[in-house]
């Protein structure tokens, strides 16, 4: 037998220890917040997609030892009202005297993606040529906007929430959601009250969430938005815009009280920024005060059934929110 092969990560409790053991030996990757068990239990315990795909990754192991992994962490898509079980691609991590196992383990998942979408949001810069080669949609640019916050707000013309409605900045508080995606003519996220609690509850990344829900606790738009710095700016960054309305008025409405309110996020900022793709109407006709371009990196390596279907994509994709 070799001493060297790759194998399917298989969880369970023994198994997950030993993955533990190797993501937290020194000179490891470091999470970027949180701890690894955190990470691992978000992922797989707590994920309301969990049941939707059973692939949890691959292992490189030497000698009995794990020295190498690909995670993985199953998520949901809609297309033409159904769900569609995908896998978004996580934590590569391989020991350095095995610099090549990384592209062997990419390669699994190449040949996973010809029946189940797979995202990258996150991908090392010298694996972003490998997957243009492998045939990805790449996302990598996007339309940046700039909102001013406080004072200089109430000078921007903006609607106001209908009073159908009204404002949330608590998840809990959805009971339900008009319908769990916004077009069905697209490839897009799939949402449910329980998604949104999983997104939000992630040990990696602060967001905020605010919402417009009805009497009976229906939601029908939310953003979710994350502090960062614009400009060298305090801000905060709306990840995610969605709404079951025809147009996007109660999502400029919703922008329009977190700019004239910033007491309504956790935290001070001067600004509030959006970044839409190609083709993505929901901001073309707000009152930013400036716009500018910006590369991202978000992948999506499809089956052949989807290649040529319109994908609505956001930044909040993939493991750069969970």
């Amino acid at each position: 037998m070799p001493e060297t092969t790759f194998q399917e990560y298989q969880d369970s409790p023994a198994e997950r220890a030993a993955l533990l053991a190797f993501l937290q030996r020194p000179r490891g990757l470091e999470p970027i917040q949180g701890s690894w068990e955190e990470r691992l239990a978000h992922w797989w315990d707590e994920n309301p997609f969990s049941h939707l795909h059973p692939y949890r990754g691959r292992v490189l192991m030497h000698r009995n030892q794990i020295v190498g992994y690909g995670g993985s962490i199953p998520t949901s898509y809609a297309l033409e009202g159904r769900q569609v079980p995908a896998i978004v691609a996580t934590t590569l991590d391989v020991s350095p005297e095995f610099p090549q196992a990384g592209l062997s383990i990419l390669l699994k998942m190449r040949s996973l993606s010809l029946e189940t979408p797979l995202c990258l949001t996150t991908p090392i810069p010298k694996l972003r040529q490998t997957l243009l080669k492998m045939g990805a949609l790449a996302e990598t640019q996007v339309l940046r906007r700039y909102f001013p916050m406080g004072h200089l707000a109430k000078f921007s013309r903006w609607p106001r929430l209908d009073a159908t409605v009204r404002l949330t900045t608590r998840v809990q508080d959805v009971l339900s959601i008009s319908r769990p995606y916004q077009k069905t003519d697209r490839l897009e996220k799939w949402h449910t009250p329980e998604s949104l609690r999983w997104q939000l509850s992630t040990p990696t990344r602060q967001q905020t969430f605010i919402g417009a829900i009805d009497s009976s606790g229906t939601l029908h738009s939310f953003l979710i938005l994350t502090p960062h710095h614009a400009r060298g700016l305090p801000a905060w960054e709306i990840l995610e815009a969605f709404t079951t309305r025809d147009d996007f008025s109660e999502l400029h409405a919703l922008t329009s009280a977190v700019t004239r309110q910033p007491s309504l996020l956790p935290s001070k900022a001067l600004l509030i920024t959006t970044a839409s793709f190609p083709g993505d109407p929901t901001w073309r006709h707000s009152p930013a005060l400036l716009t500018r371009e910006q590369q991202v990196c978000h992948y999506f390596l499809m089956p052949e059934s989807l290649r040529e279907v319109p994908k609505h994509t956001v930044m909040a994709e993939g493991d750069f929110v969970v």
